[in-house]
């Protein structure tokens, strides 16, 4: 009888650690992603940590608070200043397509666009005007939201920040706790903390690369084909390559629309055709080759990971494909070595 109540009181103890497991992970949902871009963050940059840490033996927070500071003025910063550019440079791009419009009406920009007179000729100017009052609203309801994106993306890495300065002192302390209270043997703990380590590394460089490829690639259209500021354009195709579905279709698309709008036909064009079949296609094979080297994974496993982790948790799937595919992987190959064959020990079957 003692028995059975001391297995009901356990039975009810682990149900509450469920409820307030529950409970903690609603609370800390809607901040979950800037917590795993902090550790991210804290992984990528634990060499520089050391290095200072070394300088400042007594000081711990004094290292941590240095290396987040190097990570904002060296990364977030200058991403924090293109992004501003950009918008600033939507807003002008927003305002000139406005005064074309009042300018020439949209029937006038359908002739500059040389639409055949045909076609021109079965668009009654009710439909032109009822078009146009669309694409108004349209443009002002993408402004409303790229501000909403711009102050939640700020808020983001506010908290980024924060939780990147306290994963580099504490990080540490709170993998060794974690490897204590988890039901399973601490070197798994441990090995599934390494492969976060080599994911982090392995979409930081995968990515980087491809980006700066893109970048570099989408410049050398952009000055071929007449584009205005070509460098401040490629530096954007650069950033918002790791943008999901969209990718860099995100910059040269509207730019190629707007050229052609703008009578550059030839060259809108060949912006849209050298950045789909050049631009486009170097993510497709370049990032999973790169990430390779440092996961050890097949290629197309990468590639479907990413796919995958996009598909099912947005952007941050990114990071969340390829680290499940890894860690998948790797309770595999645990199980291969510590558990196959103490189930089936006739290698036979």
């Amino acid at each position: 009888m003692e028995k059975q109540g001391s297995r009901f009181v356990d039975y009810g103890f682990f149900a509450f650690l469920l409820l307030a497991g529950y409970l903690f992970y609603q609370t800390l949902e809607r901040v979950l992603v800037p917590l795993v871009l902090g550790a991210f963050a804290a992984v990528l940059s634990r060499p520089t940590h050391a290095s200072l840490a070394e300088r400042f033996p007594r000081h711990p927070r004094v290292a941590g608070a240095l290396t987040t500071g190097l990570v904002v003025l060296l990364v977030l910063l200058p991403a924090v200043f293109l992004i501003v550019v950009l918008l600033q440079e939507l807003v002008h791009v927003v305002e000139r397509g406005a005064a074309v419009v009042d300018t020439h009406g949209l029937e006038g920009l359908l002739a500059k666009a040389h639409v055949p007179r045909r076609i021109r000729s079965h668009i009654a100017p009710e439909q032109l005007n009822q078009l146009a009052a669309a694409a108004t609203t349209k443009v002002g309801t993408l402004m409303t939201h790229a501000v909403t994106a711009a102050l939640e993306l700020f808020v983001g890495l506010f908290l980024c920040v924060i939780a990147l300065y306290y994963f580099l002192i504490d990080g540490p302390r709170w993998l060794d706790e974690l490897a204590r209270i988890m039901p399973m043997r601490a070197r798994y703990v441990r090995a599934f903390a390494r492969e976060f380590n080599a994911v982090s590394h392995a979409l930081f460089y995968g990515s980087m690369v491809t980006a700066l490829v893109q970048g570099a690639v989408a410049s050398i259209g952009y000055v071929v084909f007449g584009v205005p500021q070509p460098l401040l354009w490629g530096a954007a195709t650069a950033l918002l390559s790791v943008t999901p579905i969209v990718g860099t279709t995100i910059v040269w698309g509207p730019i190629g629309a707007v050229l052609i709008a703008s009578d550059h036909v030839t060259s809108g064009v060949g912006v849209l055709v050298w950045n789909a079949l050049i631009t486009g296609t170097v993510d497709n094979f370049l990032r999973p080759l790169l990430m390779r080297g440092h996961m050890g994974l097949h290629p197309l496993m990468v590639f479907l990971s990413l796919i995958g982790g996009v598909a099912a948790f947005g952007m941050v799937g990114l990071l969340f494909g390829p680290l499940a595919a890894a860690i998948f992987l790797v309770a595999v190959r645990i199980y291969d070595r510590d558990y196959r064959q103490r189930l089936d020990p006739d290698p036979s079957g």
